[in-house]
């Protein structure tokens, strides 16, 4: 069954502390690597600053033009790859804001299906919007990844390995998650609640989370028993 939310309630969870100017704040989680957390409590973006070029994981478009100043600021080196851990809009609209370096966008095939689908929808409507609110969609498009994969993909890049798992049906239809083994890190998305981020996960005005498969994911990360140091949410302070 479909689950219909009014506009007006997905703005109020779009827009949360849209009274204050939302900031985002850089925050090292090792050497290259950094969370830009919102002050808000909406999305984080992780940046990884490598030798040849940056790879930037999750872009929300009401923050992304922060987190590129943000990048220009620590290094000089052009954002190669992006990838998003689900499709939610406030995880993987924010693309546009990289259009200039040209990187590869990598995604699951669940998450190319709904950005075209429902996704998409969300974003037309809200581009079309009178709301003030709406302002950062307008003159944007949703850019789509341009790699899709199922299963299992490794990415080698600047010295580094980046082994991204489709994790299945959890937090939303399709989550993404990455290991970066020579910096001890996870980078878990939505799949890691947060005080600030619990509960189920939406996408399109629909609720998509499944908790029995959310738990299953949760216990196949734990037996893999990587050995990590800081894993890092889709919002608020890393663990």
């Amino acid at each position: 069954m479909k689950l219909k939310i009014p506009l007006l309630v997905v703005f109020a969870c779009l827009f949360m502390g849209a009274a204050a100017p939302e900031e985002m704040h850089p925050v090292k989680i090792t050497d290259g690597v950094y969370m830009f957390e919102s002050s808000t409590g909406t999305s984080n973006a992780t940046v990884v600053i490598t030798n040849d070029g940056v790879l930037v994981f999750d872009f929300n478009i009401l923050t992304a033009d922060q987190v590129v100043a943000g990048i220009r600021k620590l290094t000089d080196k052009k954002v190669r790859y992006l990838i998003s851990s689900h499709s939610a809009l406030d995880h993987a609209s924010g693309a546009w804001y990289f259009r200039e370096d040209k990187p590869v966008y990598i995604a699951t095939k669940n998450q190319i299906h709904d950005l075209q689908m429902q996704e998409a929808a969300g974003f037309n409507e809200r581009k079309e919007s009178k709301d003030p609110r709406a302002a950062p969609y307008k003159g944007k498009e949703l850019v789509t990844p341009d790699i899709g994969f199922d299963g299992n993909m490794t990415l080698y890049f600047g010295g580094l390995t980046f082994q991204m798992t489709a994790e299945g049906r959890g937090h939303s239809t399709g989550d993404l998650t990455v290991y970066i083994p020579q910096k001890r890190v996870f980078l878990m998305g939505d799949l890691l609640d947060t005080d600030l981020h619990p509960g189920q996960g939406e996408s399109g005005d629909i609720f998509y989370s499944n908790v029995k498969g959310w738990i299953e994911i949760l216990d196949r990360i734990m037996a893999r028993q990587l050995p990590v140091e800081t894993y890092v949410p889709g919002h608020g302070p890393a663990h």
